[in-house]
């Protein structure tokens, strides 16, 4: 079953396919430091939630955004989203970096959704997932 928070969260995750137009069509060199800053100004707002000291809006969307078992601690998950296209941005060639972004970013955010919504079969391997959800993102990350 679909949340609210969790289209919300899922949203966020498929809105970062904007990072492969940012660096079309903006710059290169600005979408590095974009994100750069991005994971620094978020670690910096989670170590203050962390803290008991609120921070207007970031701290506001991740404890809203966040799974229970993440509101108590920091939440690491975002950081290592963007800085996993980071690092496709900055240390790949084009293609290979957009196919990565296309994937971490759709494929992953539509198979969760998908997964959610319609999964009835889980992987055996992984109750977490199911093959609604795998053969989404497989779909989508081909057809993208």
């Amino acid at each position: 079953m679909l949340t609210k928070h969790e289209i919300l969260r899922k949203t966020i995750h498929i809105s970062s396919i904007l990072m492969i137009f940012s660096d079309v069509f903006i710059s290169h060199e600005l979408t590095i430091y974009f994100l750069f800053f991005m994971i620094l100004l978020y670690s910096a707002s989670e170590f203050l939630r962390s803290k008991k000291v609120r921070v207007p809006i970031i701290s506001d969307l991740t404890n809203y955004c966040s799974y229970d078992y993440e509101k108590k601690s920091f939440v690491y998950s975002p950081i290592v989203f963007a800085s996993s296209i980071l690092i496709l941005v900055t240390f790949f060639e084009r293609t290979p970096a957009y196919a990565g972004i296309i994937a971490l970013s759709l494929g992953d955010g539509v198979s969760s959704l998908v997964g959610k919504q319609f999964g009835k079969t889980r992987i055996f391997y992984n109750g977490k997932k199911s093959v609604e959800g795998s053969v989404a993102m497989f779909v989508v990350t081909f057809l993208t």
